[in-house]
């Protein structure tokens, strides 16, 4: 607490009249109320924003900046399954692997095409 000593000496210094010490009083309470709802708001939101830091999705917002600075590629299919500079036998071995991973795919999930998400069927359109 700040002493009524304290008071007169900054209202010596300033030349406050003595009907405006009176406000000065009030101005230093609203003053010190402030100084202590404050701090209390801002640790209430700090502890809310850590407690929820688990379950925000923090990879989306990280990689929409991160996208800015990576270049992107376009490739055919030829280049996509050349791209390491295998032989054009690899290619073929490869393509052909992959034909067989997506028949694999689609016995799995028989009455699907290709890039439909799992609820297409539950949705009608």
């Amino acid at each position: 607490m700040v002493s009524s000593d304290t008071f007169q000496v900054l209202n010596r210094l300033l030349n406050l009249a003595p009907e405006r010490v009176l406000h000065s009083h009030g101005v230093t309470i609203l003053l010190g109320l402030a100084a202590a709802i404050v701090p209390l708001v801002l640790a209430g939101r700090l502890f809310r924003y850590i407690a929820t830091l688990r379950a925000m999705a923090l990879t989306p917002s990280a990689s929409r900046i991160l996208s800015k600075w990576i270049k992107t590629y376009s490739y055919t299919e030829d280049e996509f399954l050349r791209a390491d500079g295998a032989p054009a036998q690899w290619t073929e071995i490869r393509r052909a692997a992959l034909d067989r991973l997506a028949n694999v795919f689609s016995k799995a999930r028989p009455g699907r095409s290709p890039g439909t998400p799992p609820c297409a069927k539950a949705f009608p359109t």
